[in-house]
């Protein structure tokens, strides 16, 4: 629905006009206001309604920020599991996609990006085929998704 408008009064009495002129344009005025006044009510009713609708949008807004954040715990819950149950690194080792393993160089956890063996390279230093635990959780997610188009 678009926003109802407002049609301007057409007549504006002028008491010098003589009489009967005045007389003649202030009954046309206060028909015309009639007429402003339901649609100045219409205007208010559909300005009233969009109020209505940011208000469900804002509650929608917040609804979802709340299950992103619930998201975003759970998913640090679960690095904190993964390094919890990662294994030391151990070079030339066969890895899939999603293992963990704590690099005995940092003593940081990771996740590994790709299926892998026979690899020596210490995963703190491996970023092609490693992701740090629970860093920055873009590239976390951008690790994840990598690893999904690759087909794991």
């Amino acid at each position: 629905m678009t926003v109802p408008h407002i049609q301007p009064l057409t007549t504006t009495p002028d008491p010098i006009s003589g009489r009967a002129t005045f007389d003649n344009d202030m009954a046309t005025r206060f028909a015309e206001q009639n007429s402003w006044t339901e649609q100045a009510n219409a205007q208010a009713d559909f300005v009233n309604e969009k109020a209505q609708e940011a208000g469900q949008s804002q509650d929608l807004a917040a609804q979802s920020a709340s299950a992103a954040n619930g998201s975003a715990q759970q998913a640090a819950a679960s690095a904190a599991a993964a390094a919890l149950s990662a294994e030391p690194w151990v070079p030339d080792s066969d890895y899939s996609i999603g293992d963990t393993a704590w690099s005995p160089v940092t003593l940081k956890t990771y996740r590994a990006k790709t299926g892998h063996s026979g690899l020596s390279t210490d995963p703190s230093t491996d970023t092609d085929n490693w992701a740090l635990v629970g860093a920055d959780p873009r590239q976390a997610a951008r690790s994840l998704l990598f690893s999904l188009w690759l087909g794991a």
